[in-house]
């Protein structure tokens, strides 16, 4: 909801400003409640107390498949919810509560047969944000490494191994994007910047282990193979690109260099095509997001 309102003087000093009944209603605003208000560069925040929002949900699971729950748990969780009540067969609690075990921050707090209470409760404050980011990012890329290696060694007993440590990494973007949820950055846009640049990981991450619990069916082929070694090289590039001193010049040579050279279309090169088109994108998103850095910065100058 977008709507402009007119400031409104008092006592020839203070400036007031009157809330549409929709948002009164929407957030159970009442007088007197306390209202904080922060800058964030141009933009300036206005925020309620914890304690007028409703930070819970309640789910009724008991009839959903556990990938269909570890879903929901997620969203749930990267969106800033607090605390998650929900009904679940007993035959699949187990594995739930041991999914969640893998939240930072998350607690189980009952044990009852067919139900689960699941409280989140996370500093903000404490955590860097940037290296948060810089964490998920290298996950991300060292995963890519360790597939190809799996893969190209036909290493099943790793490829098993690298199936079970995607959670850690899902884990470390859902992380990054609750605390967009929860630390107030420099601005709406820049937190929206961020927001995508997880996401774009969170998809590169799907499509690498979607090649890998593909392998073992569709064997690769070794061109195959040397399209996906140059793909890995463009993530690496991006990685200099936000941590290091690469210009974005370099990817897009890069990514010249792969179509040039390989031509041969086939499952696998689609799926790499789509990585590499998401790694520009990131690269992309780096520059828009030290623009509105330096926007942020000249107007706070």
């Amino acid at each position: 909801m977008k709507e402009e309102r007119k400031l409104i003087q008092l006592a020839n000093q203070c400036l007031v400003v009157s809330l549409p009944v929709e948002i009164i209603k929407k957030f159970g605003l009442k007088k007197s409640q306390p209202v904080s208000l922060k800058e964030m560069g141009n933009d300036l925040l206005l925020s309620f107390s914890k304690s007028s929002l409703k930070n819970k949900i309640d789910l009724n699971c008991s009839k959903m498949n556990e990938r269909i729950i570890q879903r929901m748990i997620q969203a749930a969780y990267k969106s800033g919810i607090e605390e998650i009540k929900m009904k679940i067969d007993p035959n699949k609690k187990k594995t739930i509560e041991e999914y969640v075990r893998g939240f930072v921050g998350a607690v189980i707090l009952n044990t009852d047969k067919d139900s689960l209470v699941i409280k989140i409760s996370l500093d903000a404050e404490s955590f860097d944000f940037q290296e948060l980011l810089k964490k998920a990012f290298f996950l991300v890329n060292e995963s890519s490494k360790e597939i190809f290696t799996a893969i190209e060694k036909k290493d099943k007993n790793k490829i098993k191994e690298l199936e079970i440590d995607r959670e850690h990494v899902v884990k470390h973007l859902n992380l990054g994007k609750l605390m967009l949820n929860k630390k107030n950055l420099l601005s709406i846009r820049e937190a929206n910047f961020y927001f995508y640049i997880f996401s774009l990981l969170d998809n590169i991450c799907d499509l690498y282990y979607r090649i890998l619990t593909n392998s073992e069916k569709n064997l690769i082929n070794k061109e195959d193979m040397n399209f996906f070694e140059k793909t890995n090289e463009m993530l690496e590039a991006s990685f200099n690109l936000y941590f290091g001193e690469l210009k974005i010049d370099l990817l897009y040579q890069l990514r010249e260099e792969i179509f040039s050279k390989y031509k041969q279309k086939s499952y696998y090169t689609a799926i790499l095509s789509t990585i590499i088109k998401l790694i520009l994108e990131l690269a992309e998103c780096k520059i828009s997001l030290d623009l509105e850095k330096s926007r942020l910065e000249r107007s706070l100058s």
